[in-house]
């Protein structure tokens, strides 16, 4: 019942047509439309705990790890090391590789901790000057946004981690339709 076993097979060359080798088809895709999405009856909402996989996601709701693909189908997931969340370790790890090792530099800056408007980072340094205990001062004019919140690294990793834990799992009694149409679909 896994996801490949379901995609059709196609002819394929690799030698400009001489010769053909049966192979899956691997780029083969179908989408589910936004109002299935959007149909409340037949999902449930679920928060990916840390360290749960797609495969344990699946077991909790269907008693059988190979249904992962329909969850990943559903919240549009292509890579299940980034597009799933990361553990805080994982997470961690990816920010500072991905940052050099800068974990705690400032991405940018919002309005508050609890607002995601983003403002202009040549107002927020223009007028400032950092004394020596690396406390940032206004000096000469009145900045535009002298309460802004600085977002590190991080910070803003976590928050777009976080994000991804939040997806919809279709319900069981939903799924063998879900699955006999899906054939339908990848094969027609």
């Amino acid at each position: 019942m896994t996801y490949f076993s379901k995609l059709p097979l196609i002819p394929y060359s690799v030698d400009s047509g001489r010769t053909f080798k049966v192979v899956t088809d691997v780029l083969r895709r179908v989408s589910v439309n936004q109002q299935t999405k959007e149909n409340f009856g037949i999902f449930e909402k679920y928060v990916i705990q840390d360290g749960e996989t797609p495969e344990s996601v699946s077991f909790k709701f269907y008693n059988d790890p190979q249904y992962h693909w329909v969850i990943m189908l559903l919240n549009d997931i292509i890579d299940p090391r980034y597009d799933w969340p990361l553990t805080e370790t994982q997470l961690f790890d990816f920010v500072d590789t991905k940052y050099s090792g800068n974990i705690s530099g400032v991405k940018y800056h919002t309005l508050s901790a609890d607002d995601d408007t983003v403002v202009d980072s040549t107002q927020l340094t223009t007028n400032r000057e950092v004394d020596g205990f690396g406390i940032a001062i206004v000096v000469g004019t009145e900045l535009t946004y002298p309460s802004a919140y600085p977002i590190t690294n991080l910070g803003y990793e976590s928050k777009l981690n976080e994000e991804k834990r939040n997806i919809r799992v279709l319900r069981p009694k939903f799924l063998s339709a879900f699955v006999s149409e899906f054939e339908a679909l990848i094969n027609g």
